[in-house]
């Protein structure tokens, strides 16, 4: 299956930190493909090790700092 958009919700949610270091590198390989990805997380430390876009939802209004 090659979708066109992946969607993650909170892929790190309840992982202890091995698995949230495979869901990392799991991520930014689909990154380095190119691949278009929205993904939904509160574990700001997470969304900060990516290498990506960022944008950030802080009461009501989107940023990308």
């Amino acid at each position: 299956i090659q979708p066109e958009i992946i969607f993650y919700d909170e892929p790190t949610n309840n992982l202890d930190t091995y698995n949230t270091s495979l869901i990392l590198d799991i991520i930014n390989c689909a990154i380095s493909e190119r691949k278009q990805i929205i993904l939904v997380s509160h574990d700001s430390k997470f969304i900060d090790e990516l290498n990506c876009l960022s944008v950030y939802l802080d009461n009501g209004s989107l940023s990308n700092a």
